[in-house]
C-alpha cells in the first residue's frame, strides 16, 4: 500500500461495527478501523485475494452516525490475527457515495476519536 492511500486519519473501531456482505446476505466481520478511503476488518472467514465485495457498514445506534452505509469495496491483504484464528483484512474502497464518505468523514472526525 502506497503511503498516499493511507493519508486520510484511520479511526479505531471497539463499537462493534459490522459490515456484510451483500452479495450472499451473511457477516463479513467488524471494522477494526476505518476512513474515508477504506477499512480494516476482523474475520473468520478466509478472503479472496482482490477479491470485490459490495458491503453494509451498520453503524450501531449512538455511534454518531445511525444507519448504514454501502459501499464496494476491494480486498487489498490478508492476513492471520494472531492466535484466534480470525484474518485481519484490509479493503479500499472502490465505490463510495459522497452521501456515505460525508458520514464516514464526520465519524472518523468526532472528538475523542482514536487513531490506527
Amino acid at each position: 500500500m502506497t503511503e498516499d492511500q493511507r493519508r486520510l486519519r484511520r479511526r479505531k473501531s471497539d463499537s462493534g461495527i459490522n459490515v456484510m456482505d451483500m452479495m450472499t446476505q451473511t457477516a463479513l466481520g467488524t471494522i477494526s478501523d476505518l476512513s474515508e478511503t477504506g477499512m480494516m476488518i476482523t474475520t473468520p472467514l478466509e478472503i479472496y485475494p482482490d477479491g470485490l465485495y459490495q458491503c453494509e457498514i451498520r453503524f450501531p445506534i449512538g455511534s454518531g452516525t445511525i444507519g448504514s452505509i454501502h459501499v464496494g469495496a476491494q480486498e487489498l491483504w490478508t492476513r492471520p490475527d494472531g492466535d484466534t484464528g480470525k484474518f485481519a483484512v484490509g479493503f479500499r474502497f472502490i465505490d463510495i457515495s459522497r452521501d456515505a464518505r460525508r458520514r464516514i468523514h464526520a465519524w472518523v472526525n468526532e472528538p475523542g476519536s482514536t487513531y490506527a
